[in-house]
């Protein structure tokens, strides 16, 4: 049996292997950004994509309407990181955003 989690797969067997597919992030760019910025996701589905602040408070949600790229309009936010989950069916994944 194997079980994939944070890049990683384990097997029943007690051995590690890196999984390709689990370690792909989102790609964003340009990042940090004064404005606009491109977001591949690298999900096959992506069920929720949203922006928080560092300390966890919720900015905005997302429609990605099924595509696996977005651009989103970040230039109405103050300068700051920002932290962007896209929510998969099977996995979530994180990334930093600099407003500048």
């Amino acid at each position: 049996t194997e079980v994939s989690y944070l890049g990683r797969s384990f097997n029943s067997s007690g051995g590690v292997s890196v999984n390709e597919e689990v370690t792909s992030q989102l790609n964003v760019y340009p990042n940090p950004t004064d404005g606009m910025v491109r977001v591949e996701l690298g999900l096959e589905e992506v069920i929720s994509l949203s922006l928080c602040t560092t300390d966890g408070r919720f900015v905005q949600n997302f429609s990605t309407g099924g595509s696996s790229s977005i651009s989103l309009d970040m230039s109405d936010l103050p300068q700051g990181v920002y932290v962007l989950t896209a929510k998969g069916v099977n996995e979530v994944r994180t990334t930093r955003v600099i407003r500048k």
